[in-house]
């Protein structure tokens, strides 16, 4: 241990919140040195989506379906001007049902639409707002017990726990389990 630290030493640097990675120059070099915009790095992701698939139906992307909606929502939250249009692109289109036929991820679309919400709550877009926050229980209720046993009967069962956890009574959470435990 006494080598490991002795070692790290010259890397670490104590200040008063504790230790920091490198000392301050070091950090302030590498900083400058491998300094990107985020902002241009989520449009270009956005751009890449929106310019290679002319249609959700065509898109076979894996990491597009679960990551474009961070992007979309990191674009919006790191330009200048907060703009949350290519946010509710997603969330208002037909890309949230697609999303879940493709990728059969319910938590995945269900955080799409929360950041979609978060959204329209910072814009105070009201309409926005009620639309929503009326699809995300509407949906979880909707998918989650239908999903659950079709992923269990395929032999998903990550997928079926992930949908077991979404039902809110506790009776039927626990008889998801108990037929997961079954199976």
């Amino acid at each position: 241990v006494r080598r490991v630290l002795g070692w790290l030493r010259p890397l670490l640097h104590h200040c008063d919140s504790g230790y920091r990675l490198f000392h301050a120059r070091m950090d302030d070099f590498l900083s400058r040195r491998f300094r990107r915009d985020l902002v241009q790095v989520h449009e270009q992701v956005i751009s890449f989506f929106r310019e290679a698939y002319p249609s959700w139906e065509e898109m076979d992307d894996r990491y597009g379906w679960f990551y474009l909606g961070h992007h979309c929502d990191r674009f919006a939250r790191t330009s200048r001007r907060r703009d949350f249009s290519v946010l509710h692109w997603l969330g208002e289109g037909p890309y949230v049902k697609a999303k879940l036929a493709r990728t059969g991820s319910l938590h995945a679309v269900l955080e799409d639409l929360r950041r979609c919400l978060r959204a329209a709550l910072e814009e105070r877009d009201l309409p926005r707002i009620v639309s929503y926050a009326l699809r995300l229980p509407r949906l979880r209720a909707r998918e989650a017990a239908h999903g659950l046993h079709e992923h269990a009967d395929r032999g998903n069962f990550e997928l079926a726990r992930e949908r077991a956890r979404l039902l809110h009574r506790e009776a039927s959470r626990l008889q998801a389990f108990l037929l997961l435990a079954w199976q």
